[in-house]
C-alpha cells in the first residue's frame, strides 16, 4: 500500500512539474513575441502556436494576454531585484549601498534594453491603474524592492544634517534620476551621449555631495584642475 502511494505522490509531483515547465515556457514565448513584435500584435494564439500548444492550453494557465504579460513582468521584476540586492550586499557603508542601488539599476536594465522597453513602455495596452489579482505578483516584487532600498536609504540619510528627512522623496528622487539615463540612452535619439554608467555616476554622486554624503571633489569629470 505505501509503495502505490509513494508512486501517486511521484506522479504528482512529475505532473506539477510539467505545469510549471509549459507555464514557464508560455513566458518564455511571450516576451520573445512581444520584444520582437509589440505586446499589441502578439495573440494567444500566437503564442500557443510558437512553442506547438493549442490556444485553450495557453487559456488554462493565463486567462488573458494580459495576465501574460503581467506574469512576464514579475518574472523580469525577480531577475531586477536579485541583481540589484546581489550588488547591494557587497557594498560595506550605508552612502556606498545607495550608490550601488542606482549604478546596479543603470547597469541590470543597460544589459536587458528590451526588458525595460517592455516593461516601461507606455503602449503595452494594460491598464496600469487596474488593482486586480493579476497584478498583485508585480506590485509585490515592487514593493519588496522599494522598501529595502528605502531602508538603505534612511540609514545613510541620518548620516547628514543638511540630507532631505523624507526617504521616500531621496528615493524616489535618485530613481527617476537613475531611470531617466536609461531612457534617454535606450531612447532612438541620435544625440551623442555619454555613456550611461558616466552619467548615472556623475548625476548620483553630484546628488549625494549635495546632501553633505560624500565629500565635494576638487575638480568634476571632464573638467581641468587650476
Amino acid at each position: 500500500m505505501s509503495g502505490r502511494r509513494a508512486s501517486r505522490t511521484q506522479l504528482r509531483a512529475s505532473s506539477l512539474e510539467s505545469q510549471e515547465s509549459l507555464r514557464q515556457n508560455i513566458i518564455h514565448a511571450a516576451r520573445d513575441l512581444f520584444r520582437h513584435h509589440g505586446y499589441e500584435a502578439v495573440s494567444m494564439r500566437r503564442i500557443a502556436a510558437r512553442i506547438g500548444y493549442t490556444v485553450s492550453a495557453i487559456y488554462h494557465y493565463f486567462p488573458s494576454k494580459q495576465s501574460v504579460l503581467i506574469h512576464v513582468w514579475d518574472e523580469d521584476l525577480r531577475y531586477f531585484a536579485s541583481y540589484v540586492k546581489g550588488a547591494v550586499d557587497q557594498a560595506e557603508t550605508p552612502v556606498e549601498k545607495v550608490q550601488m542601488i542606482f549604478m546596479s539599476y543603470i547597469r541590470y536594465w543597460e544589459s536587458n534594453p528590451d526588458k525595460f522597453r517592455l516593461l516601461f513602455s507606455p503602449s503595452s495596452g494594460v491598464d496600469r491603474e487596474t488593482r486586480g489579482r493579476e497584478h498583485e505578483p508585480v506590485y509585490a516584487t515592487w514593493l519588496k524592492s522599494y522598501s529595502e532600498s528605502r531602508e538603505i536609504v534612511a540609514k545613510a540619510l541620518k548620516l547628514s544634517p543638511i540630507a532631505p528627512t523624507d526617504p521616500d522623496m531621496a528615493l524616489q528622487c535618485l530613481m527617476s534620476g537613475a531611470h531617466g539615463v536609461v531612457a534617454l540612452k535606450l531612447s532612438p535619439s541620435h544625440l551623442p551621449w555619454f555613456s550611461m554608467e558616466e552619467m548615472g555616476r556623475l548625476l548620483i554622486d553630484s546628488v549625494l555631495e549635495g546632501w553633505g554624503l560624500l565629500p565635494r571633489p576638487k575638480t568634476l569629470p571632464g573638467q581641468r584642475a587650476d
